[in-house]
């Protein structure tokens, strides 16, 4: 069970229990018990959870609903709330739950996919990151538009 605090500093504990799972599921028609059933025609429910930050705040919004209700808070402006530390805080809240959900239930088989998933996710951000990182503006400049020009017009 994780706490982490909003942009208003308003804050929240993620606990995936079978009342979070309920409310997901009437909410959004997803069924965090199954996270290998199919999300759309290329993804699983798991695989989306990891990429998706729309479905990822929708998601914690669902479980966080009462907390939000407390702070009587809308989807949206739950959503608003959420900026990118928030977001990333939020998130690795939700995966330690999710995991340790499937942990209690016995299943350590969906606990081991969502501990991967999370690790999928992170380390998928880490090469992006890289990859953005060793990107030679010079050379995608030079790609797109030939030599540059040193000299300005009329001189």
């Amino acid at each position: 069970m994780g706490m982490f605090k909003d942009s208003a500093g308003r804050s929240y504990t993620i606990k995936i229990n079978i009342g979070a799972i309920r409310r997901v599921r009437d909410l959004l028609d997803l069924d965090l018990s199954s996270p290998w059933a199919a999300y759309n025609d290329s993804q699983t429910l798991l695989e989306a959870l990891s990429s998706d930050f729309i479905l990822q705040v929708d998601v914690c919004y669902a479980i966080l609903k009462p907390q939000a209700d407390s702070y009587e808070l809308t989807d949206e402006e739950f959503g608003e709330s959420v900026d990118g530390k928030v977001f990333s805080q939020m998130m690795g809240m939700f995966w330690e739950s999710y995991q340790s959900f499937f942990q209690s239930t016995g299943r350590t088989d969906l606990a081991k996919s969502a501990q991967k998933m999370s690790q999928v996710a992170l380390k998928a951000v880490q090469e992006i990151a890289q990859r953005v990182e060793a990107v030679d503006v010079d050379k995608v400049i030079q790609s797109q538009f030939g030599e540059s020009s040193t000299s300005t017009p009329g001189s």
